[in-house]
C-alpha cells in the first residue's frame, strides 16, 4: 500500500500504465485490421475482381474477371433506356418506355431481342395493350364504384418478360378473362388489372411501392406474383427493405447515378467475415446462417415473413390479399420438352454465369423449403402449375411464354372468383 492513498486506490502512475496498454491494444488492432484490409484489397484486385456491393465480380467463359461487351451494352444502352433511377424503389420503369427482354438463340444461350419490347404507359406501369391508353387518369379509375380493380405486383414475370406483346403478359390476360366473367363480379360493371411489375423487384419493393403508391389506387384485390427474385442474392438481413446486391449495380448505369450508401469501415475485411460465417446452420439448406450473430435467419423465413406483412398491410385497408408462388423451370415435376432442355444453356452463358446445375440445385432447396409452409389461406402454391403440360411453356429458364402466361392467368382467375 502507497502512503498517503485511501485503502483501494491505485497510483496515478499504474492508472496511467493501463490506460497506455489499452490505447496500445486498441491500436495494435486497428494496425491489424487495415493490414487485413491491404491484403484482401490487394488479393481481390490482383485475382481480377473489384469491389462492389455485391462482391462478386462477372465472370467470362474463361473465367476471367472481364464483363462482355454484350453485357454492357444491355445494361448500358438497352436496360437504362426504359428504367430510372428512383431514390425510394431504387428502379422503376421510364413512362412511355419500350422494356425490352432478352430472347434466348436458337442454342439456347441469351441475345438481346429488341422485338420482345413491352410498352410502358405515362405512369410506369407495363400496359395491358400495344398501344397505352393515353386517356386513361389512374384518380379517375381509383374511384370508379362500377369497376373491379386488381393490382399485381412481382418482378420479371408478373411485367411481362417473354410474352410476345403486352396483350400476352398473364395480368393481361388475367384482365380479359375477367371481363368475360363479369356475372360472376357483380355488381361490378368492368375490370380493371393494373400492373405493377418491374424487372428485378423482389417483394421488399413491392411492399414499399404499394405503401406509397399503389394502395391509393384502391384495389379490391392486391395479387403478388413471386419466389425467385427473393432467393437471388439474399445476403442474411431478416430486416431488409433495400435494394439486392446485384441491382444497385443496375442502378449505377442510370446517367451516372448512384444510390445513396453510408460509408462502410473496412469493406474488404467485412465482406471476408461474411463470407466465413455464411454457412449452413441446417444441413438440408443452404439458406440457412448460424443461430447467433448478426445474419440471424434466412432467405425462406424472411420471403415468408414479407408475405405475412403484405397481407397485414392488404387487411387493414379492406383489401383482399392473393400470394402466389411463381413456377421455376427445374423445379417442378414438368417434363422439358426439346426446346425448353435448350434453355438450360442460358445459365452459364455471358448473361448468367452461374451453370445450370448449380443454379437450379439451389432453386430446388429454396422451392423446397417455402412450399411446404406456404400454407396461408391467402398463400398459392403455383410452383406446380406446369407440371401436366406437354408443351413448351417456358420462354426462359425463369420466364414464360404466352402458352405459360395463360395458363398462369387462367389459374389466377379462378381464384379471384373463388375466394371472396
Amino acid at each position: 500500500m502507497v502512503e498517503g492513498l485511501p485503502e483501494g486506490a491505485q497510483p496515478p502512475a499504474k492508472r496511467y500504465s493501463r490506460l497506455f496498454l489499452g490505447v496500445y491494444w486498441a491500436g495494435s488492432a486497428l494496425a491489424c485490421l487495415l493490414l487485413l484490409e491491404l491484403v484482401l484489397a490487394g488479393f481481390t484486385r490482383a485475382s481480377g475482381g473489384k469491389r462492389t456491393v455485391s462482391m462478386t465480380p462477372v465472370y467470362n467463359a474463361a473465367g476471367r474477371a472481364k464483363e462482355p461487351a454484350v453485357v454492357r451494352r444491355f445494361r448500358d444502352e438497352i436496360w437504362r433506356s426504359y428504367v430510372v433511377y428512383d431514390p425510394l424503389l431504387g428502379i422503376r420503369f421510364r413512362p412511355h418506355g419500350r422494356a425490352i427482354a432478352l430472347e434466348p438463340a436458337p442454342d439456347g444461350t441469351p441475345a438481346i431481342a429488341a422485338h420482345y419490347a413491352l410498352a410502358v404507359d405515362r405512369y410506369g406501369f407495363i400496359s395491358n395493350a400495344s398501344i397505352p391508353n393515353e386517356s386513361l387518369k389512374l384518380d379517375v379509375l381509383a374511384k370508379d364504384p362500377e369497376l373491379f380493380r386488381i393490382l399485381v405486383s412481382g418482378g420479371s414475370t408478373t411485367a411481362g418478360w417473354g410474352a410476345s406483346d403486352n396483350e400476352h403478359t398473364w395480368p393481361a390476360r388475367l384482365e380479359k378473362i375477367l371481363q368475360q366473367r363479369l356475372e360472376e363480379l357483380a355488381p361490378y360493371r368492368a375490370v380493371a388489372v393494373i400492373n405493377s411489375g418491374v424487372f428485378d423487384y423482389n417483394m421488399s419493393q413491392e411492399i414499399v411501392r404499394f405503401v406509397h403508391e399503389t394502395a391509393y389506387l384502391n384495389p379490391h384485390v392486391v395479387i403478388s406474383f413471386n419466389g425467385i427474385n427473393d432467393r437471388w442474392d439474399y445476403r442474411g438481413n431478416t430486416v431488409d427493405y433495400s435494394l439486392k446486391p446485384y441491382q444497385y449495380e443496375l442502378v449505377g448505369t442510370l446517367n451516372g447515378t448512384k444510390p445513396f450508401t453510408a460509408p462502410v469501415l473496412f469493406p474488404y475485411v467485412r465482406t471476408f467475415l461474411h463470407r466465413l460465417r455464411s454457412v449452413e446452420s441446417d444441413p438440408n439448406s443452404m439458406y440457412g446462417y448460424r443461430a447467433a450473430g448478426a445474419l440471424q435467419g434466412n432467405a425462406v423465413e424472411l420471403f415468408l415473413s414479407k408475405s405475412r406483412q403484405f397481407h397485414a398491410l392488404c387487411t387493414a385497408e379492406g383489401i383482399r390479399f392473393l400470394h402466389c408462388f411463381q413456377p421455376l423451370m427445374g423445379t417442378g415435376e414438368k417434363r422439358l420438352t426439346a426446346e425448353e432442355e435448350t434453355l438450360k444453356k442460358y445459365m452459364g452463358s455471358e448473361f448468367y454465369p452461374e451453370s445450370w446445375d448449380n443454379y437450379v440445385e439451389r432453386a430446388r432447396k429454396f422451392y423446397g423449403e417455402v412450399r411446404p409452409r406456404f400454407n396461408e389461406p391467402y398463400q398459392v402454391d403455383c410452383a406446380a402449375i406446369f407440371d401436366d403440360v406437354a408443351e413448351r411453356a417456358y420462354f426462359d429458364p425463369r420466364h414464360y411464354n404466352d402458352l405459360g402466361n395463360e395458363l398462369i392467368a387462367q389459374r389466377i382467375a379462378e381464384l379471384v372468383v373463388n375466394t371472396k
